[in-house]
């Protein structure tokens, strides 16, 4: 166990997708105090697994419902936070949607609701959770971008500009808050193997196309990014900021 994150606070958007479920558990077996966030439908769904943690963590896993989308309800759950004196010392910006569809498909509704989730979303926890951090000690902040924040794929344009967006937002971030020691990085994974996405990822023909793409010719695990979002949050990344962490089997080296 890293003695480092005892009794430390984070905060984790999207905690209770596989990813987010995975992030949480690694921090609370540090001893680390998690405070997630998940939409109403997700904690309903996930009550047995908040249960699970708790028993297991002693009562360290601290799921909230807060539309990320909503700016009002951030500052609102902030608020709360603050009101109860806790300083926060990691942000893991994970939510985030994607659809599939042709660029001339897509509607209004649908750019809106990816760009609010992924983009609009993780500029706000991070506005209002830099100011719960500690500005002696510091904190990091850690955006889930993807590699499609870098290059293109073909029907995700919402998606590409959303996780483009993380990108420079992160670097944009690391510039204004490094005289606080508020550390801003972003990680880009590969095509992600879950539970979730592995009927779609197996599929022969689909297999072969993304596989070759990808030198060391294997999908990104969820452990993969866990460990990704450890380094960044630990004392080891201590003088980095500003970076975008491509955790992709060399796709991104091409």
């Amino acid at each position: 166990m890293d003695k480092n994150f005892l009794n430390k606070n984070i905060i984790i958007t999207g905690c209770l997708g596989e990813l987010g479920r995975g992030i949480s558990e690694d921090f609370l077996s540090m001893g680390a105090v998690v405070f997630g966030i998940d939409t109403e439908e997700a904690v309903k769904d996930k009550k047995e697994f908040i249960k699970e943690m708790n028993l297991k963590y002693n009562d360290k896993y601290h799921v909230s419902v807060c539309d990320i989308t909503e700016v009002e309800a951030i500052r609102e759950y902030c608020r709360e936070l603050s009101e109860n004196k806790i300083d926060i010392d990691v942000l893991v910006n994970n939510a985030g949607i994607n659809m599939m569809a042709n660029a001339v498909d897509v509607t209004e509704e649908n750019w809106n609701d990816i760009l609010d989730v992924n983009l609009k979303g993780t500029f706000f926890m991070s506005k209002e959770v830099v100011q719960l951090m500690n500005k002696d000690s510091g904190g990091s902040i850690i955006n889930i971008s993807s590699q499609h924040g870098v290059v293109g794929n073909y029907k995700r344009a919402p998606y590409c500009a959303s996780k483009g967006g993380i990108v420079n937002l992160t670097k944009a971030l690391c510039l204004e808050w490094a005289e606080y020691n508020i550390r801003v990085n972003s990680i880009l994974p590969t095509f992600i193997l879950t539970s979730k996405s592995e009927q779609w990822l197996m599929k022969p023909g689909i297999y072969r196309k993304y596989i070759q793409d990808i030198p060391m010719k294997r999908y990104c695990l969820v452990d993969d990014i866990v460990n990704a979002v450890r380094f960044f949050a630990g004392n080891g990344s201590s003088m980095i900021t500003g970076q975008a962490l491509a955790v992709d089997g060399g796709y991104l080296a091409k």
